[in-house]
């Protein structure tokens, strides 16, 4: 009767949640097997084990006399067939009762993780789970098989093998593995190791120690006891560069005031990897290698961030292989650096230095004195550097220009005082004066001028208003032209320094709202006391210093990069730059060359 009631209670269950696709009639009619005693039991089971060999205990439940087993069977290879041939028609799975709230699904034998016989007809494993542990297994057979098959370049026994039989006359218990073992060996399980290593330290000991003991028969002494793993030359981080580059940003929108245009900055770690790259390739030059620009992104890693490895042999050194490969890596990075086309500052300048400036002087890599200027340019060129860097670089050198006396005849500043006369870039004049906040300090009057120049309008007209006492930003007239702009701004290489100082200290009176002008106030004189326009006080419409240094950046970068450039190349930043080369050094992530 009992046994009638389970067998009902079983057939009822498999109605409402619906019979497996791989679960036949046949299959469930054998799968209740009775048991009146453990003897039974243990032969029911070997019955149904020798009925079906591809059987699979999947869930079980015991009472006092008698045991359920239900099995379940991968699905066949070909259905059945009968005497004439015919496929024989298996029970259908019949429509499932709808039930409100979450559907139940019967997940198919290639979704169900594989468990063992105390697992089975629990809950609590999760397929995830299941995937993790097995690649977790994939790596401790990988790293077995690293132990027990490395051999030393040069040597006939197997290097780790050694270790462990010297640890046992030791009687020591720390396993030292070395990195670089790894890499040889196999990369991606390095890699896997490295970023991975908190979660399978637990799942590497076992390894080693499963390794000791087919090595050192080990009972009672220090190798059998807790073991300690010592990974040498093992980085914090080691990736590949096109998955830095595929799962990070490296520029961010910034508004500049005064500029319509979309701008981007280049963050931090954007300009670390452009550093890291460029130092790498530069020192492989220095040792007299190179690659001639064939690698891609996919042969390059990154270790802790900045410790480039290009996995591909390199070639004899040439100058034409050394600027192949800088111009290669430049366009195989920068379209990760721009967005729609638009590139941070500066960069459109290291694009056409690279690739311009640098393939039309060739000799600028052939000789060892204006190679060591080349690579100590591009290491710290103005793409790479924050913008507040660059205005401070930029307002030294002027300082350095004042500095600088006709009567001045340092040897070692001489390269220096001939440059500033024989640099000319009239350009840079023509952009200015296009845009309406540079021309805003370019014809900028001091209060002294104005003063004079008002005191002179006075003496020849006996009736003055208060407009033409008080002089406006903006230009009045040619003579007043030729008297202030022409004269301080020309096309030299001191002026524009001039002017750009000029600009990043007196840009942030011009960005400022100002209220209306109040209306004329008389005194009991019947004089004028009201305030002008210079005493009125306003809001700042800029909301970093970034932004004046941004501008000049887009506007005049060009003229800028091309003025750092000369003065790198005649004068490798020596004599009194040199505390203004080291200054703007100083905050870099990689040094120089010496």
């Amino acid at each position: 009767m009992r046994r009638g009631r389970k067998l009902l209670f079983i057939l009822v269950s498999l109605v409402y949640y619906g019979i497996p696709s791989f679960l036949t009639v046949e299959h469930c009619a054998a799968a209740v097997v009775p048991a009146t005693s453990d003897s039974d039991a243990k032969t029911g089971k070997q019955q149904l084990a020798n009925k079906d060999d591809d059987l699979v205990v999947a869930s079980r439940s015991t009472s006092k006399d008698k045991e359920i087993y239900i099995a379940t069977t991968a699905a066949p290879e070909a259905p059945p067939q009968d005497y004439k041939g015919k496929e024989v028609i298996t029970a259908q799975k019949p429509k499932r009762r709808r039930k409100r709230g979450k559907k139940h699904r019967i997940k198919s034998v290639t979704e169900i993780p594989s468990t063992t016989h105390e697992e089975a007809g629990t809950s609590s494993t999760k397929w995830s789970d299941c995937v993790t542990k097995n690649a977790d297994e994939t790596i401790a057979g990988q790293f077995y098989k690293f132990l027990e098959e490395l051999i030393e370049t040069g040597e006939l026994k197997r290097f780790y093998e050694e270790q462990i039989k010297s640890m046992k006359e030791r009687n020591a218990f720390v396993m030292d593995i070395f990195y670089r073992h790894l890499e040889k060996t196999n990369l991606r399980l390095a890699m896997t190791l490295c970023n991975n290593y908190r979660r399978l330290e637990s799942r590497l000991k076992d390894v080693v120690g499963k390794f000791i003991k087919v090595i050192v028969p080990c009972v009672q002494d220090s190798l059998c006891q807790p073991l300690m793993l010592m990974f040498h030359e093992m980085p914090r981080r080691h990736q590949r560069l096109i998955d830095i580059l595929n799962d990070s940003i490296f520029i961010e929108p910034e508004e500049v005031y005064g500029c319509k245009d979309q701008v981007f900055k280049l963050t931090k770690v954007g300009s670390r990897l452009w550093r890291a790259g460029f130092s790498y390739i530069l020192s492989a030059h220095l040792a007299g290698k190179s690659w001639f620009g064939k690698f891609n992104l996919n042969d390059i890693e990154v270790k802790n961030g900045d410790g480039f490895v290009i996995r591909i042999k390199p070639l004899e050194h040439t100058p034409e292989g050394a600027l192949l490969d800088l111009q290669h890596f430049f366009r195989e990075m920068i379209p990760h650096f721009s967005k729609e086309g638009v590139m941070p500052p500066y960069f459109e300048q290291l694009k056409k230095f690279l690739l311009v400036t640098i393939s039309n002087s060739k000799n600028v890599l052939e000789k060892p004195s204006t190679m060591k200027r080349f690579r100590k340019y591009l290491l710290n060129h103005l793409a790479l550097a924050a913008p507040l860097r660059r205005a401070h670089l930029i307002g030294d050198i002027h300082r350095c220009c004042k500095m600088m006396d006709d009567d001045d005849d340092k040897p070692r500043d001489m390269p220096f005082k001939n440059l500033l006369h024989r640099f000319s870039n009239s350009n840079w004049q023509k952009v200015v004066r296009r845009d309406v906040e540079l021309n805003k300090v370019y014809t900028f009057k001091p209060k002294h001028l104005r003063v004079q120049h008002s005191t002179q309008q006075s003496s020849s007209s006996s009736k003055q208003t208060s407009k033409q006492k008080v002089s406006t930003y903006n230009v009045q007239n040619a003579s007043e032209k030729l008297l202030f702009n022409e004269v301080v701004f020309d096309d030299t290489l001191e002026s524009m320094a001039m002017f750009l100082r000029h600009y990043f200290e007196h840009a942030l009176d011009n960005s400022k709202k100002k209220p209306p002008r109040p209306a004329k106030l008389l005194n009991c004189n019947g004089e004028d006391c009201s305030t002008t326009g210079d005493e009125i006080k306003g809001v700042q419409q800029a909301r970093k210093l970034d932004e004046y240094e941004l501008l000049t950046a887009i506007r005049l970068g060009t003229e800028i990069a091309e003025m750092i450039w000369y003065l790198m190349l005649y004068t490798g930043f020596g004599g009194i730059l040199e505390c203004v080369w080291e200054a703007y050094m100083y905050m870099n992530d990689v040094g120089d060359f010496d």
